[in-house]
Order: structure tokens, then sequence, then C-alpha cells
């Protein structure tokens, strides 16, 4: 405990003879340490927090194949997903979304907007209501 107590008071006295090296250790531990809270808070909120659905922890993305045409990965087709509700035991439910996009036009130029086509039992896995 002695040592730490020295320790404590050398470093004192040699912050206060370099008050140029003092300002900038400080500073750039001010630094650091904002930018670790800002790191965490970002982290926290897209990556620990559980989504805000029913039961998050049990929804899965599903994706299609196919190797011969050289497509690693696409959104399962509507054929697709019937069978596999007509076959498959291990999901409680399952349900299609994609996401696109449509002209709207309302007398002057058309406008592209951004949409996401779903099928009705999306919202009850979500455990939301559509608007």
């Amino acid at each position: 405990m002695a040592t730490v107590l020295r320790d404590l008071q050398q470093g004192w006295r040699v912050l206060r003879r370099r008050p140029g090296f003092t300002a900038v250790t400080i500073l750039t531990l001010t630094f650091g340490i904002g930018a670790n809270v800002a790191m965490f808070s970002v982290m926290d909120g897209i990556l620990l927090r559980p989504l805000p659905y029913r039961d998050p922890d049990r929804i899965v993305r599903l994706w299609e194949s196919n190797a011969a045409k050289g497509y690693q990965r696409f959104e399962v087709l509507p054929g697709s997903l019937l069978d596999w509700r007509e076959r498959s035991t291990a999901f409680e439910a399952l349900a299609l979304f994609r996401d696109g996009h449509l002209l709207v036009t309302s007398g002057g130029a058309p406008e592209r907007l951004p949409v996401t086509t779903a099928s009705t039992s999306l919202f009850r896995i979500l455990g939301v209501k559509p608007m």
C-alpha cells in the first residue's frame, strides 16, 4: 500500500511540473472514454437488445440456393414456401416477405417508392397487427 501511495505522489509531481503533457493526457483520455461510450451505445442498440417482436429468439430467416445455376443465396420463392408449409415439421409457422419498388403517379412525374410485400402469416409470427 505504501508503494502505491508513493507512486501516486510521484505521478502527481510529474503532472504538476508538466502542464502541457497533463493537458494532452487528460484530453486523450477524455476522447478515448467518449469514443468507447459512444460505440457501446451503438452496439447495445443494434446487437445486444432483443428484437421488438414476440419470441425474437425463435424467429429465423431462410434463404434458398441453387449451386447448379451459381446462385449462392436468394429469397424464398412462393412455391417453395407452400412446399415447406406442407412438408416441414420443424417450423411452427412460415411467412414470406419481399422488398421491392413501385412506381406511383398522381398526375405529375412518377415516383419510385420502396415497398415490402408480405404474406398475412408474417404479422402473426411477429406478434404485431397490420396498420
